[in-house]
């Protein structure tokens, strides 16, 4: 280390006020600078291994652009890295050039200070002092220069704090900081205006009443800053033991403490915590997380299997499943047929895998294609056993609408309407009893504001008309009878397919016994259908892949 001792005093005043300031120019040579040069090398790979990864974000992002899919905060993350690269990468070059001349630069400067003639007569002091001072210039010009280096350092350091942070959001057991900071953004930045607007009040009321007394309150500056001590319990000791301190700065304290530490401090604790339960409570409801370094583990080992298996990548995996949204789930036909697997062994070793998690188990499938908790029953005494049978019948007639290219009714008009017609029939007929009975479960089941026929009864008082509609209703019965038929044949071709469903599962679990794999046989007798895959779930993540489930 080259030292520089700095003293300055000012003589000017009544008192002598002197400055006292030590300054350092550090020097490597040898085998110091030998391993800071390796160490300035590692980091240059590791610059050159991060701007890749960031190019490989923004061509990612391209992609998504063309698709139309993207979040342009999506580039944020690539955007810092990149900064921070070239940010770095300023740095070493700077610190590489003035380190590697130190040891030379400094052994100019002090070899020009140990130069100088101070006991030679002949030359004169004047001489002297400006060749002292001006080698010193030098040695101080460096410092200068190293100085600059240190707080670029200082700023890069502190960029790459924050980029650790928020990549902590990769994991959701990690990323309780980054999401509770997102969560309460907008109360933080409320809460912060608010706080800043009245330690500002308080700063001019401080500096204006006090200042002429108390050194603490002296300037604006110096009052905001004892402000802020006493936030979190710094107050001056001469405070309670000078008996000379006007009662209004006791009051001044307690009103302080009353509205910033009692209320605002506990208002921001308030949303912070309500912003990291709502972040715990996101976390608790994931069914496909788990542990960090098991998580991390299992990616790393799928991946590796992708190699060596032949499996496909996520990404063009997740695609393929994504469109098929009829499938509840998918097995081992299904993701050979995709035709993105090496060989059928890589798909059984897919299966087997995926297997072990929980969350990735076939959903149970009930009457309804839903699992059972949504399916919904018309029971007997005409009520739906499930209150979300409005959603499923709503969902039913979408579909009908979508692939029929069909404008169907409600169901509830389509009961109502059959129901009526079957009543006015048997009123035309003179069967009057049946026809009340009709009418009183139409009541009983909420039906008989619902009454599409209606314009037949308007239309007979208008003259002779009702026998015509009497006609047209039995026409329409007629037709509701044909639908029935044809809604029958339809469902006895369905009940053929399954027939054959169940003699083609039971012929692969033949062949997989065949094929010596007794615990998939095994496994497959526990579940109907083998090796299920879920469709890839929006909000991936979790211990598998977050592209697909299986």
């Amino acid at each position: 280390l080259a030292t520089v001792l700095n003293i300055a005093s000012d003589f000017s005043g009544t008192s002598v006020q002197t400055t006292i300031s030590v300054e350092h120019y550090g020097i490597l040579e040898g085998q110091d600078l030998t391993i800071y040069l390796i160490v300035q090398s590692i980091v240059v790979v590791n610059l050159v291994l991060l701007m890749v990864d960031g190019a490989i974000s923004v061509r990612r992002f391209y992609g998504d652009v063309k698709t139309g899919d993207y979040d342009l905060l999506d580039l944020v993350g690539p955007f810092v890295d990149f900064a921070s690269a070239m940010l770095v990468l300023v740095y070493i070059v700077l610190m590489f050039l003035q380190k590697a001349s130190s040891a030379k630069e400094s052994e100019k400067i002090l070899g020009g200070l140990e130069r100088i003639p101070w006991s030679s007569p002949n030359v004169d002091i004047a001489a002297k002092t400006e060749s002292f001072f001006s080698t010193i210039a030098g040695l101080m010009k460096l410092i200068k220069e190293e100085a600059f280096n240190n707080v670029l350092c200082n700023i890069i350091l502190l960029v790459n704090l924050l980029r650790v942070i928020q990549c902590t959001s990769l994991h959701p057991r990690l990323a309780l900081l980054t999401g509770t900071v997102a969560n309460a953004a907008d109360d933080l930045w409320h809460t912060a205006l608010l706080t800043c607007l009245l330690m500002l009040c308080f700063a001019g009321i401080g500096t204006w009443r006090f200042g002429n007394t108390l050194e603490e309150f002296g300037t604006f500056e110096r009052t905001l800053q004892t402000e802020f001590e006493m936030l979190f319990g710094g107050f001056s000791p001469n405070w309670a033991s000078d008996p000379q301190l006007p009662r209004e700065l006791q009051a001044f304290v307690v009103l302080y403490l009353m509205v910033l530490f009692l209320l605002v401090l506990n208002f921001l604790l308030a949303i912070i915590v309500e912003a990291y339960m709502k972040v715990r409570e996101g976390v608790a409801s994931m069914n496909c997380e788990g542990e960090f370094c098991n998580d991390v583990a299992v990616t790393v080992s799928a991946r590796v299997l992708t190699w060596i298996k032949g499996w496909p990548k996520p990404s063009y995996l997740g695609a393929e499943l994504a469109v098929w949204e009829a499938k509840m789930s998918v097995g081992y036909k299904e993701l050979l047929q995709t035709g993105l697997f090496r060989s059928p062994e890589s798909v059984t070793s897919f299966l087997r895998f995926y297997s072990r998690f929980d969350f990735l188990e076939p959903p149970e499938v009930g009457r309804y294609g839903k699992p059972p908790h949504e399916s919904n029953v018309y029971t007997r005494g005409g009520l739906f056993a499930n209150s979300d049978s409005a959603v499923l019948v709503h969902t039913i007639e979408r579909k009908l609408e979508k692939f029929m290219n069909l404008k169907t009714r409600p169901l509830r008009d389509e009961v109502s309407h059959a129901l009526h017609t079957v009543a006015h029939r048997r009123t035309a007929n003179g069967q009057t009893d049946q026809a009340n009975e009709i009418r009183g479960l139409l009541s009983k089941w909420g039906l008989e504001t619902v009454d599409p026929s209606a314009d037949l009864t308007t239309s007979k008082s208008a003259g002779n008309s009702s026998r015509g509609s009497v006609r047209n209703t039995s026409r329409e019965f007629a037709e509701v009878q044909e639908q029935a038929a044809e809604m029958q044949k339809e469902m006895s071709r369905q009940a053929h397919d399954i027939h054959t469903i169940k003699q083609t599962t039971e012929q692969i679990l033949q062949m997989l016994h065949t094929l010596g794999g007794a615990s998939m046989a095994k496994h497959s007798h526990n579940h109907p259908v083998n090796g299920h895959a879920q469709q890839p779930s929006e909000r991936g993540g979790g211990g598998a892949p977050p592209f697909y489930q299986v």
